[in-house]
């Protein structure tokens, strides 16, 4: 994950803080939103390598700032979020071309894991740094 541009996008501030921690004490250089305008300001500041956005906020959903995002930076990876492993914006979200979409609680590995299947690094399962 070293020196990896990752946009962590979530509208529960603790999450984002503490997932950001997290991972930037593996290296990567985090930036991070607690809305989908402030989510796409900071894309539109510095280019992420991977976007990691959670579907259901407030405002603008997950979906709208996933188009946002591939509309400024069209090979962007975006990886979902979402607390329910049925929600249909989900599925919705993979047609829109997302990397991949994670239930919550996701951990540290499963998130490390499709950040590096998103920018087409180390497979899930083999070592994290």
């Amino acid at each position: 994950m070293q020196g990896v541009r990752i946009l962590l996008v979530d509208d529960e501030p603790e999450f984002v803080e503490v997932v950001g921690k997290r991972l930037a004490r593996r290296g990567a250089d985090v930036r991070r939103a607690t809305s989908g305008g402030d989510a796409l300001a900071e894309a539109a500041r510095e280019a992420p390598d991977v976007a990691v956005v959670d579907l259901r906020m407030p405002g603008m959903d997950g979906l709208a700032v996933l188009r946002g995002l591939r509309a400024a930076h069209p090979g962007l990876p975006v990886i979902l979020l979402t607390g329910d492993a049925s929600d249909g914006m989900a599925a919705e979200g993979k047609k829109l071309g997302a990397a991949a979409c994670l239930v919550k609680p996701v951990t540290l590995e499963e998130l490390a894991d499709a950040v590096r299947a998103a920018r087409g690094g180390a497979k899930a399962g083999q070592p994290t740094e």
